[in-house]
């Protein structure tokens, strides 16, 4: 069942990587890349700088892909939100919306309530299932969407779900 506040044949809400996070990480990247050749090229910094080179040179390649593919990291339809994994929460199945920080990462969880379809459908194909199993060792599962993954605020987002989806947001600090 869709939320009467959005109409069933609305179009879907697409969010996609921020750019400008990922130009930081792109650019924070090379720069110990470049990091990394110096200490090739300076005695006795052979091992440290391989390993800077190749780590760094990884991360830098994979924001370089994701920056120009920009994938789609968060749908919201009319009656249900999915990630870029496949997971999908029905409206109807949120019990609750988390805002919380982890270390120096900000994170939205969407809550489902204990043996809901989502709740179910996620356990059994068991992706993202570790945390989910950390946190969640009954029936209820989550959606973790990390800021990182969204070009907007987490608060923004949050407060466009409530919107849609009649549930309570908690500010964990």
């Amino acid at each position: 069942m869709a939320s009467e506040r959005t109409p069933l044949n609305s179009e879907p809400v697409v969010f996609r990587p921020s750019i400008m996070k990922l130009s930081a990480v792109l650019a924070g990247s090379l720069a110990f890349v470049a990091i990394g050749i110096w200490m090739l090229a300076s005695a006795g910094g052979l091992p440290i700088g391989i390993a800077c080179t190749a780590l760094f040179g990884f991360c830098a390649a994979f924001a370089g892909w994701q920056l120009v593919r920009r994938p789609v990291m968060l749908t919201v339809y009319s009656d249900a939100v999915e990630n870029h994994r496949g997971a999908r929460i029905r409206f109807e199945d949120v019990d609750h919306v988390v805002l919380i920080r982890v270390s120096h990462s900000r994170y939205l969880v969407i809550m489902t309530r204990e043996g809901t379809p989502s709740a179910v459908a996620m356990k059994a194909s068991g992706r993202m299932q570790g945390m989910n199993e950390t946190f969640l060792p009954g029936g209820s599962r989550a959606m973790w969407i990390s800021s990182v993954a969204v070009g907007i605020p987490l608060d923004q987002l949050a407060q466009s779900l409530s919107a849609m989806v009649p549930c309570e947001i908690v500010r964990l600090p």
